[in-house]
């Protein structure tokens, strides 16, 4: 099975983002954004998220190929109502279409808020909280506490990639993702899938994680060629429910944990 075309569903956002009022920064420029967009947005070139940003209903954020976003790191002691986490994070909750390629990718990574600091700098990631449209393609995601969490939403993202997030992606509650080419580099665990979310994942590699490289909590899972190498624990499943022919594994320090009844 293969994802929907994502060149129709990202040219039309693209096209909606044109002909639409928003707000946008001129290619030259650093834009600097927080708080909730009032308006449909096109983000492109250099972007500072210097706290939390959130795409209310109603709200649609289109991001161009090559743009780069810089999150500023926030302390963790903010509790803000209409956010989930306590560092700063992009909220999703209307629809955001991410539009990089394979030689403009689309780059989200933190920065010291305090250039003197030597505590390295984490975001909180993108959210997608019940978000009525998510689409991602060539979007490379670094240094987040969840790089990329779903929650209650359907998504779809091809060439994917997280880097030393401690929590690569996540995916919770009555949604169904649908991955190309997912690759999760170091962190400690790359995709855990809970409750009653659903996953078609057509390709990818796990390496490195400290822990468990995939955790599958739920059962409706399809996964094809995807690589698991050089992690703790490959995957933790029930392999009574779930088909794990998919998989591939090279050099871990267990492939497979049973979980479910009679597991150790």
């Amino acid at each position: 099975m293969r994802l929907y075309p994502f060149i129709l569903i990202l040219a039309s956002a693209m096209l909606f983002a044109c002909s639409a009022p928003r707000t946008q920064n001129p290619p030259s420029a650093v834009l600097e954004v927080a708080g909730v967009l009032r308006e449909d947005t096109l983000w492109q070139g250099e972007v500072l998220m210097l706290d939390d940003v959130l795409v209310p209903r109603g709200r649609t954020l289109t991001i161009l190929p090559g743009t780069r976003i810089r999150v500023q790191s926030a302390g963790s002691t903010k509790l803000e109502p209409l956010f989930l986490s306590t560092a700063t994070e992009l909220l999703v909750r209307g629809e955001i279409y991410v539009a990089g390629t394979s030689e403009q990718p689309v780059r989200f990574s933190p920065v010291a808020e305090d250039e003197g600091s030597l505590e390295e700098p984490v975001w909180g990631g993108i959210i997608l909280d019940g978000a009525l449209s998510a689409h991602f393609q060539h979007l490379d995601l670094e240094k987040g506490e969840i790089c990329l969490q779903s929650l209650d939403t359907s998504m779809q993202a091809r060439h994917l990639r997280l880097f030393d997030c401690r929590y690569g992606l996540i995916l919770q509650g009555e949604g169904f993702a649908e991955l190309e080419d997912l690759q999760v580099e170091a962190g400690e665990v790359g995709l855990l899938l809970w409750e009653q979310a659903q996953m078609n994942l057509l390709g990818g590699r796990f390496t490195g994680q400290a822990e468990e490289a995939i955790h599958l909590g739920s059962h409706e899972v399809h996964i094809q060629n995807v690589l698991i190498r050089g992690t703790a624990l490959g995957v933790v499943a029930d392999p009574r429910k779930v088909d794990l022919s998919g998989l591939i594994f090279e050099d871990n320090g267990r492939n497979i944990y049973p979980r479910g009844a009679g597991a150790p």
